[in-house]
């Protein structure tokens, strides 16, 4: 996983590393500095070789995430019950669009992965905020506003950009509110595989619930630009409103995109394990360099850091030339989000730029 020289980094010609200039060390974006999975690298190969570069037949996606879910996390997934989309949040319209209807509320639990706020608005499901309280979901709050006619709850789990991994029993009590107004909750699980050790990843459906699973391996195998993932319906009210989301959408999903996480959620895992050591040992290193303002992340490679100013990321780019995302685009000024998810050499020299008294 480190054997990226920043040099070879900077030749990539994702977003991430073209949008600033080559002095900036780019940490904001959750996208992974490091190799592809070995079997990624063989069936990406193998198709150009083929010519086989047409139209996505994502037919056998359900089977090999049902294979991965089995093993991963000891959930039962049916795999005629997972609907292709392009990538998650096209996922959380369709979704939005079979179980709730126009002018409905939608709760979120900022601060959160920054789409949330206006993908249900763009297709009029108005956002409902119910900030976290200490880093945990605000069940009472989210009850008050189910109570007042918000109709769903939009879920990050393990939570972006906080790093939290909900428990057993948090994700029970959500469910009973949830229940006891007939809402549904999308929950948007990407980060599920990255989940780091010392914590438990719960998929919020592997019990029967009035759910949507939103899940990819972009996040884990670095594959976001390929343009795959999958919904997973909870119950069997859930898969009958999925059944109307139009056939149409699973066909623009990307083929090489389908090609590479079925690849990596058949194959993957030794790959995956060594993955989420290496992110352990970096999050080591973060915790060590900036553990008094930092919430310690229990997945994933997103660090969510607390700083004096209100807008950090825009003096650190400045200042230190060192890319982070800001807090405000996630719902909460005076924080920054730092991606880790890269090599030593260069997680190192952002920590020496990060360095107090600086932050």
């Amino acid at each position: 996983m480190d054997e990226l020289p920043l040099a070879a980094l900077r030749q990539r010609r994702s977003i991430k590393w073209q949008l600033y200039p080559p002095d900036v060390l780019p940490l904001w974006v959750a996208e992974l500095d490091v190799p592809l999975a070995g079997c990624v690298t063989e069936a990406l190969t193998a198709a150009v070789a083929r010519g086989d570069t047409g139209y996505a037949a994502p037919f056998r996606l359900g089977q090999a995430f049902a294979g991965f879910a089995r093993r991963h996390w000891d959930w039962t997934v049916d795999p005629a019950r997972c609907v292709p989309v392009g990538d998650v949040m096209t996922g959380v319209v369709e979704a939005l669009e079979v179980l709730t209807d126009p002018g409905d509320r939608v709760v979120i639990c900022p601060p959160v992965y920054h789409p949330f706020f206006d993908v249900p608005p763009s297709v009029g499901r108005p956002v409902e905020p119910v900030p976290l309280v200490d880093g945990a979901l605000d069940l009472p709050g989210i009850d008050v506003a189910l109570s007042s006619g918000a109709r769903a709850v939009l879920l990050s789990s393990p939570h972006n950009p906080t790093g939290r991994v909900w428990t057993a029993d948090e994700l029970d009590q959500l469910d009973q509110v949830v229940r006891r107004h007939d809402a549904v909750v999308l929950s948007d699980e990407v980060h599920a595989p990255l989940t780091l050790p010392g914590a438990e990843f719960v998929p919020y459906a592997r019990a029967p619930r009035r759910a949507v699973v939103l899940t990819s391996a972009s996040k884990a195998f670095n594959l976001a630009g390929l343009k795959c993932a999958w919904l997973v319906a909870g119950d069997d009210d859930v898969w009958q409103a999925m059944q109307r989301i139009p056939a149409e959408v699973s066909y623009k999903v990307g083929h090489l995109g389908v090609l590479a996480n079925e690849a990596a959620l058949t194959d993957g895992d030794p790959w995956l394990r060594d993955l989420v050591a290496h992110l352990d040992r970096n999050r080591s290193l973060v915790v060590e360099a900036l553990r008094p303002q930092l919430t310690v992340p229990q997945a994933s490679y997103l660090a969510w850091l607390r700083f004096p100013d209100e807008r950090p990321a825009e003096r650190l780019l400045r200042e230190q030339r060192i890319a982070l995302s800001e807090g405000s685009d996630f719902g909460l000024s005076h924080h920054a989000r730092l991606n880790f998810g890269t090599t030593t050499e260069v997680l190192t020299e952002a920590l020496r730029r990060l360095s107090p008294p600086l932050v």
